[in-house]
């Protein structure tokens, strides 16, 4: 009989068969299999085993990948942007790593190829797109930086800065036309959030739409 594994090794293929099969974060509620693979990720060294878990990851739970791009990710992990399902996501991602060498964005502009809006994905990786990097409606110092760390696609997204400060901004639509429109938010409501899923925050994104003067819901695309 063969020797068994070593336990880090089964720990790791245990836990990207859980993050190849991952549900969505509920909107509501704890998420412990979220927290389990976070745990996993955490405790797993800088290198191949931990950009091949993010980038399982990244395709079911782009959530988790999101919300630690900014400690999970390095300047060469291009492939996960690529893995990640919607262009909101990999120009979220991008930003929280901005500005990548000229050879990630080199070869990420080969992996985008494919997908829809990939010269703004390319553009964020430069930190040439100051219109995706900063919430709306948030003042400050030219020079802290922001990154999102979660949000619900052209809905709203959540900010965080290099100075630890957290801003929501949100997608208003009247008739035709879309705009955003933000604000701080305490930490409380950003624990909130983190334990208790998005629906923590319907009510603070529901708030800056009507103090924009739009109902509190989009319609349906």
């Amino acid at each position: 009989m063969g020797r068994g594994a070593e336990p880090g090794a089964v720990a790791h293929t245990l836990a990207r068969a859980a993050a190849a099969c991952a549900s969505p974060r509920a909107r509501s509620g704890p998420d412990p299999v979220g927290d389990a693979l976070e745990a996993v990720v955490d405790q797993t060294p800088p290198g191949p085993l931990r950009a091949a878990l993010v980038g399982d990851l990244a395709e079911r739970r782009p959530d988790l990948v999101l919300r630690r791009a900014a400690a999970w990710l390095g300047d060469g992990d291009v492939e996960v942007l690529a893995r990640l399902p919607h262009h909101w996501f990999r120009v979220a991602v991008a930003g929280a790593l901005r500005p990548w060498s000229d050879a990630s964005i080199a070869a990420a502009a080969a992996v985008l190829a494919p997908h829809d809006g990939a010269g703004v994905v390319l553009g964020v990786m430069a930190d040439r797109a100051p219109e995706l990097t900063r919430p709306t409606g948030v003042d400050g110092p030219p020079h802290e930086r922001w990154h999102a760390i979660g949000g619900e696609i052209w809905e709203w997204s959540l900010w965080r800065s290099d100075r630890g400060r957290h801003a929501l901004e949100v997608v208003v639509s009247h008739g035709h036309a879309d705009f955003t429109v933000g604000g701080s938010v305490d930490d409380a409501l950003v624990e909130a959030w983190r334990n208790e899923g998005p629906a923590a925050l319907d009510g603070a994104v529901a708030g800056l739409r009507a103090g924009a003067g739009a109902p509190p819901g989009r319609p349906p695309p």
